[in-house]
């Protein structure tokens, strides 16, 4: 060979080189353009002269993985590991794969290599957080979270995600402290605002709460959530009637569910094909909306239906494994898109879709938006207005909670079991089942008056109320018990209220969350509790009952000041219901003074709620069967959805 031609030789490869990293520049410009097609077939076309070029092998799965293809993703990232092991970004890429596929040990594992390869990779201790969160490893997720902002004291995801850790741990104080640096750090994302929305509302404080809210959706129009959450805020607060209830939802659902778009089944499917039933929720654990759908599903499973369960959330929990053994199938859908959802539930071929979160925080209003089931049922048990969802086609309700004449405001066709809406089944809870009876009232002892509802329906105008009680009644005190009382800023802040009506911390005490058992057990410490207005107690109020304590409340005419007034009606005790606070004082006052009242109520209240209607699980899963069924005969008949009483 030649001078010239050695040259040749030598300037070949240099020059296949410098054309590789040509395309792979142009390449990784189309991808971080969002022009997936072009740099796919680019990164193909490299692999094809250089089967060995690491970064197109890891950057092919980060497009699969964009694409929505995460298991597809896997194979491309072990080729780029084999290849070169030393790169953290390709452990990275690999951990969120797994992470979507909800593999949350080993994307932990990727996410630790690739920091031990890089010490300050910020991005990945991040998600090792996340992934630890959702194995229920806390204090490692806040070890990573603490490492990474230490690395990078500006980055906000970490600051955020350490305050939604701490607050779903009760330290919600605290969360509030990391959301505030991070607003500090992006006073402009919106996602910091609804957080602290959201954190200043389970302290109770709703005026905060909704400032924040108003400001995530003034920064973003487009943040539905936010906006849902200031529809959801008004249940909680005094002067909020259904027309107004049912206004700012049809406003929320015009603006940001205007183009529903749509879904069916051919009409006149054959009756008597049993519908395939599906339920949407963040609550299947222990939760108040997870004890009260259990008996339902468990009821119509019992009459030969499967059921689907659609789960939102990566809080699980003993009862979270009762719900996975039941449901057929059972599909974890927290972090997927709307998109991705709806095809997953069509694909399942679920008839009838049963929402049971509507605006709250777990819920996936856009699923339902775009019509996921041909019957759609908006928000039982977890949210109690309409949903101004056009899609939405039945709420199901009672006599009580949906009177006569109401119809009106809501956007959805209204149906009323015979009975109660819910079901209350203590004997299949093993807290309540196995709850010690209350004893008799010691003579001579101060009424002790309590609240035992979460803090965001405890309202100044309650407060208020319950002051004008504990000086009508010398010597009576009151607990107070609910999640955040640990909480400094909470307690001054309802410690303030009381004393600005002349109660003083020594007729007060207030008890933090602590495990159901205990919970159960301090309501024996109190003889009337008195109920929160205007959302009134559901579940609270019904256990409650159970633990022996009656419970004084003020309906009014919304659907989540009535729960406690249409327990009381089927129980038998109307006498319980005020018809304005006037008549709410004078009744906790009056059934304080009783001689006989009192000690009566305490050794009846849970015999009553066992043999009434509510605790009637049978009969309750055969009347919602009926209403579903019905709904099921109308659509297959070619019927539009239209309400009925069963």
């Amino acid at each position: 060979m030649n001078r010239h031609h050695r040259r040749a030789a030598k300037l070949g490869p240099v020059n296949k080189r410098e054309d590789i990293n040509a395309m792979f520049l142009e390449a990784f410009q189309h991808h971080q353009a969002g022009r997936i097609y072009e740099a796919e077939r680019l990164y193909r076309s490299i692999l094809g002269r250089d089967p060995k070029h690491a970064h197109s092998w890891s950057l092919m799965g980060v497009l699969a993985e964009q694409t929505g293809h995460p298991e597809e993703s896997l194979p491309f990232f072990d080729k780029a590991i084999s290849i070169n092991a030393n790169v953290a970004a390709y452990h990275s890429g690999k951990g969120d794969a797994l992470k979507k596929l909800m593999r949350q040990e080993e994307a932990a594992d990727c996410f630790r290599r690739a920091i031990r390869i890089k010490p300050d990779f910020v991005e990945a201790m991040n998600n090792l957080g996340l992934s630890l969160v959702e194995i229920a490893e806390y204090d490692q997720a806040q070890d990573a979270y603490h490492r990474a902002i230490a690395w990078k004291p500006d980055f906000v995801e970490p600051i955020n995600n350490l305050g939604n850790l701490l607050k779903d741990l009760g330290h919600i104080g605290l969360a509030i402290t990391w959301y505030r640096r991070a607003e500090m750090i992006d006073p402009k994302r919106p996602v910091l605002h609804h957080n602290l929305g959201v954190a200043y509302s389970d302290l109770g404080q709703m005026a905060e709460s909704d400032r924040h809210f108003e400001c995530a959706v003034a920064i973003s129009p487009d943040h539905a959530a936010g906006a849902a959450a200031l529809v959801f805020s008004k249940l909680y607060q005094p002067g909020y009637g259904l027309r107004d209830i049912y206004d700012a939802a049809m406003a929320w659902g015009r603006k940001y569910t205007a183009s529903p778009g749509s879904w069916n089944l051919p009409i006149g499917i054959p009756y008597p094909r049993q519908p395939n039933i599906g339920f949407v929720s963040g609550d299947f654990r222990v939760h108040a909306v997870g004890f009260l759908v259990l008996p339902a599903i468990e009821g119509l499973i019992a009459r030969g239906h499967k059921i689907a369960l659609y789960s939102n959330s990566d809080h699980q929990d003993e009862m979270t494994d009762r719900f996975r053994a039941l449901a057929t199938p059972w599909r974890h859908i927290a972090g997927m898109s709307d998109k991705d959802v709806r095809k997953l539930i069509i694909a399942d071929g679920i008839d009838i879709l049963i929402d049971l979160a509507g605006q709250t925080g777990y819920g996936r209003a856009m699923v339902f938006a775009k019509r996921a089931a041909p019957i759609q049922i908006a928000g039982w048990l977890g949210y109690p207005a309409t949903s101004g969802i056009q899609a939405m086609d039945y709420v199901l309700a009672d006599r009580y909670q949906i009177p006569d004449g109401t119809e009106q405001w809501w956007s959805e066709k209204v149906v009323r079991l015979p009975g109660n809406y819910i079901c209350f089944d203590p004997m299949n809870n093993p807290m309540l089942a196995n709850a010690p009876r209350p004893g008799p009232r010691e003579p001579g002892t101060p009424i002790v008056f309590g609240s035992f509802n979460v803090l965001k329906k405890v309202t100044p105008a309650a407060i208020e109320a319950w002051c004008r009680v504990l000086h009508r009644v010398p010597g009576s005190k009151f607990i107070m018990k609910a999640g955040g009382l640990g909480c400094p800023v909470a307690r001054a802040y309802f410690a303030g209220l009381f004393e600005s009506h002349g109660i003083g911390l020594d007729r007060l005490t207030m008890i933090d969350r602590t495990p159901h058992a205990d919970h159960l057990r301090a309501m024996l410490d109190v003889d009337i509790a008195l109920d929160t207005f205007p959302y009134s107690g559901g579940q609270t109020t019904l256990e409650l009952l159970w633990m022996g304590v009656p419970v004084i409340t003020l309906p009014g005419e919304t659907f989540a000041s009535r729960h406690s007034m249409g327990y009381l009606s089927g129980i038998g005790q109307d006498l319980l219901i005020a018809a304005n606070v006037d008549d709410y004082v004078d009744s906790a006052v009056a059934l304080a003074e009783s001689d006989f009242a009192l000690p009566g109520l305490r050794g009846d209240l849970r015999s009553r709620l066992r043999v009434s209607s509510l605790c009637d699980t049978e009969q309750f899963a055969a009347d919602l069967e009926s209403a579903l069924l019905r709904m099921w005969q109308r659509y297959c008949g070619g019927k539009p959805a239209d309400g009925f009483d069963l």
